[in-house]
């Protein structure tokens, strides 16, 4: 990890306050890495799939990092915190997914949404909503990607690039974003 922003003149002596139970030295701490660990929730995407614990998260396992953290520089510091709050988000995001799968519902006929809406009529509106808003490639590539095709395969077909596909896909979502944020 590169050398932290915030060096800390003797850090040994906080983190070891800290680790005593110094609540003063403790809160100094939280102070200089809450910003990273809410850094780490936010750029990963972690928040858009754990919400607002998330950030609880990433703060427990500051706090685990910091009760067992054996060693005394701030950059070997440093990096263990990253990997604890990864090591968390993805434990939690796992036992999440897990638990997800071993939901059931018992009534498939009351929560099908084919039983209950009219996808091909909805989905035909969609498109023509979508058509009059994308250019034909962007309108193109909203197709095969129904089609679940993937980004290289949808290159190949236009014989375009997998970057331009991308920046395409990008350009769809914001288009498509903006138009459900002014109606």
């Amino acid at each position: 990890m590169k050398e932290s922003v915030n060096q800390i003149e003797n850090f040994s002596v906080l983190l070891n306050a800290a680790q005593k139970g110094d609540q003063k030295a403790r809160d100094k701490m939280g102070e200089i890495y809450f910003p990273l660990v809410e850094k780490i929730t936010v750029r990963h995407k972690y928040q858009y799939f754990l919400g607002e614990d998330a950030v609880g998260d990433g703060c427990v396992a500051f706090t685990i990092a910091m009760g067992s953290f054996a060693g005394t520089e701030q950059s070997a510091f440093e990096n263990y915190l990253c990997k604890s709050v990864y090591n968390r988000l993805g434990k939690v995001m796992k036992n999440n997914y897990r638990h997800s799968q071993t939901e059931t519902t018992t009534d498939v006929e009351s929560n099908s949404l084919s039983n209950s809406y009219s996808l091909d009529v909805d989905m035909e509106f969609y498109l023509k909503e979508l058509h009059s808003l994308l250019t034909e490639r962007q309108f193109r590539i909203v197709l095969m990607r129904l089609e679940e095709m993937s980004e290289d395969e949808i290159a190949k077909v236009l014989k375009v690039s997998s970057k331009t596909v991308f920046r395409e896909l990008r350009s769809i979502k914001e288009k498509v974003k903006g138009i459900l944020f002014c109606r």
